[in-house]
């Protein structure tokens, strides 16, 4: 990072500090293959009185400064918005440096997690390995969280009482990003391009549908939608869904039609992150009586750092992939 700090006072002209600082951000929150794309955004909100979306070849132009800080050049393709750089020697620094540190078992070479990310690093166990017995227990409350997606339904009702299960619990954390989140449309249409008007129309109309079907990313497919209500109705699964703007969800609770990425909000929006949903989470296991061995998780890394889930959870995320080979895992767990 060091190396990005000295590139950055070293900088001229109107646009390269700003590239500069946005990959450090992207960095500093654990990124380490940035797109021109993911750039483009940070800078974005950074300054939204620049016009970034044209700005791709200057954007991709700031980015290639970063080859003499040891990230390479994954993609040149300016075309679609491609291009990519990817820490290199860094990462080779960083996992010997895990290694030497780490203790490993013999058996199943699993890494010892650290104490900060105490389960970041636990296998996905196959569905034969969890506790059963203990799942099929209807006259036991259980837990599974996901994440939200940033594909969504338009449209939906105004209702004068919407359910919204954790609304007076997080108020002041929704409020900040709410605020953001409503001077981001106001003033920035580059991160809502090309669906600004929807977003517009959908904060000032508050039109609402409940979350589950409002999301319609790889977790909300019609088959798993129709899952997630048996296992709930069933079987005593509480769902809870982790949201860029509202924090945290009872899939059930009605919410507009947005667009807001988990790790936008700036720094004061950002504080739930690091503990409010975890607390959250905490305060709502106890108060339905759920064992640590009844929560389950299936989250992409980056939600899983917003849960820092405790080890005796379950991780149903499998990866790699966008989260289709998670998708399908998920849906074996739920059958």
């Amino acid at each position: 990072m060091n190396c990005i700090k000295n590139l950055i006072v070293q900088a001229t002209g109107p646009l390269l500090p700003t590239v500069l600082t946005a990959v450090l951000n992207l960095h500093k929150n654990g990124q380490f293959k940035i797109s021109a794309l993911e750039v483009r955004d940070e800078c974005a909100i950074m300054k939204p009185t620049i016009s970034w979306r044209n700005r791709i070849p200057a954007i991709c132009n700031g980015m290639r400064k970063l080859t003499d800080c040891n990230w390479r050049i994954v993609s040149e393709d300016r075309d679609y918005n491609e291009f990519t750089i990817e820490l290199s020697k860094n990462i080779d620094k960083i996992n010997k440096s895990t290694k030497s540190k780490s203790t490993i078992s013999p058996q199943n070479k699993r890494v010892k997690p650290s104490k900060k990310n105490n389960n970041m690093t636990q296998q996905t166990p196959s569905i034969n390995e969890l506790p059963w017995a203990k799942i099929n227990d209807t006259s036991k409350n259980k837990l599974l969280i996901i994440g939200c997606s940033s594909s969504k339904k338009d449209g939906g009702d105004i209702i004068k009482k919407p359910k919204n299960t954790f609304g007076a619990i997080i108020k002041k954390h929704r409020e900040l990003r709410m605020d953001y989140y409503s001077n981001l449309i106001a003033e920035n249409d580059n991160y809502f391009y090309p669906n600004i008007k929807r977003y517009k129309s959908a904060l000032k109309e508050e039109k609402l549908m409940e979350a589950y079907k409002r999301y319609n990313g790889t977790f909300y497919s019609d088959e798993l939608r129709e899952l997630y209500n048996k296992a709930n109705l069933k079987n005593n699964f509480n769902i809870l869904i982790i949201s860029g703007l509202y924090g945290i969800l009872d899939y059930k609770d009605q919410i507009i039609d947005y667009h807001l990425e988990m790790t936008k909000g700036g720094r004061r929006g950002n504080d739930w992150n690091d503990t409010e949903i975890k607390n959250v989470i905490l305060n709502y296991i106890n108060n339905k009586e759920i064992a640590d061995t009844n929560v389950f998780y299936c989250i992409s890394k980056g939600y899983q750092e917003a849960l820092n889930p405790k080890p005796e959870w379950h991780n149903l995320w499998v990866g790699g992939d966008h989260g289709h080979k998670s998708a399908n895992h998920l849906k074996d767990f739920l059958s």
